[in-house]
């Protein structure tokens, strides 16, 4: 399929302004990540046993300036905190440094898209560096 360069600008222009006003445009996030838009992610869901069967595979974290990176999760860390709380932290490992701490958007082919806050943790091992999200919730819920 042939699309002229007007016809490009078009549609990039359109997909950045979507994007820039903050609107959920299907078709800005199709262009942007280059695939189709991904399911809103189940907050009621979370769980160790959801992510899981998901270690070692790639989640992109989008940052609220656009720009992305690829995180792979590399372990799951459970804990009662006492008090009738649990948390689960996701360690992800990533060849860059780009992201800085704070809230981005989580996306995964299969679990859908989430905004949690990513902290750094620890220093670079072997040109990988690495990343956190925590989950704390009532025990049983």
């Amino acid at each position: 399929m042939k699309v002229s360069r007007a016809d490009f600008l078009k549609v990039c222009a359109g997909a950045l302004v979507g994007a820039g006003t903050g609107a959920r445009s299907p078709f800005a996030d199709a262009v942007l990540y280059a695939t189709a838009p991904a399911a809103r992610f189940d907050w009621t869901s979370v769980s160790a046993a959801l992510f899981r069967p998901h270690v070692n595979t790639r989640f992109t974290l989008r940052t609220s300036e656009g720009s992305t990176q690829t995180l792979v999760l590399d372990r799951i860390a459970e804990r009662s905190c006492g008090g009738g709380f649990e948390q689960l932290s996701l360690v992800f490992r990533s060849a860059s440094s780009g992201a800085a701490d704070g809230i981005h958007t989580i996306r995964h082919s299969t679990l859908g898209e989430f905004d949690a806050f990513v902290a750094r943790i620890g220093a670079p091992r072997d040109r990988a560096h690495f990343y956190e999200i925590c989950f704390t919730r009532r025990q049983g819920t």
